[in-house]
């Protein structure tokens, strides 16, 4: 009776745990990149995003991320990139990083992406002017267009842009955490993208 109990309770706990263990696989819902980096600090976590103005899907993502990034743990850093990889995509990174520069990065970030998305103004993905007026009507100060072709950022864009390369990431949205794994569009819509991105955390957390 007792070694009956004992298979039973056993039995109910393997159960209870094939139903809480995340259906996530290596291969279909992440990659472990080819060419890792280095943890910035190994007693955190970085999420690093991938984006791009123009993408519809990185628009789409940008809701979800926002409320993400509200309640995520504490141990956990978020981090923006604008994945320049080719010159279209290389303007708004300038813009981005000029704006990080300026300080307003946080503020003008979602309304850049409306303005393209909602507003339908795609003078902004790629026309310097638009971008120049867009930015200083939303708080970047004057003479942004100069400050997008600085030595310091196109040095942060070439950055960004080198190490899109080394992750040799095929588009975005792009989600890479710890410089280790890769999330992107094959694991699903962006809610789901966010839960593999969890699961991810979660396992770096405890090898910590």
């Amino acid at each position: 009776m007792l070694m009956r109990t004992i298979l039973s309770l056993v039995l109910v706990m393997w159960v209870a745990g094939v139903q809480a263990a995340p259906a996530f696989e290596e291969g279909k819902d992440y990659q472990i990149l080819p060419q890792p980096s280095l943890r910035p600090d190994p007693q955190r976590v970085q999420v690093r995003e991938f984006f791009w103005y123009g993408c519809p899907h990185c628009f789409h993502l940008l809701p979800v991320l926002d409320a993400w990034s509200r309640q995520k743990p504490s141990y956990v850093d978020l981090v923006l990139t604008p994945a320049a990889l080719n010159p279209e995509w290389q303007i708004d990174a300038q813009a981005y990083y000029a704006a990080e520069i300026r300080g307003v990065a946080g503020k003008i970030h979602d309304d850049m992406f409306n303005a393209i998305h909602h507003d339908q103004n795609v003078q902004l993905i790629n026309n310097v002017a638009a971008i120049d007026r867009f930015y200083e009507a939303h708080g970047a100060g004057a003479n942004f267009s100069a400050l997008m072709n600085s030595m310091v950022v196109l040095g942060k864009v070439n950055a960004a842009a080198q190490l899109a390369r080394q992750y040799q990431l095929e588009g975005v949205p792009s989600l890479v955490i710890d410089g280790k794994y890769l999330v992107d569009y094959h694991a699903g819509e962006p809610a789901r993208m966010m839960q593999v991105v969890n699961y991810l955390i979660g396992l770096e957390h405890r090898g910590h």
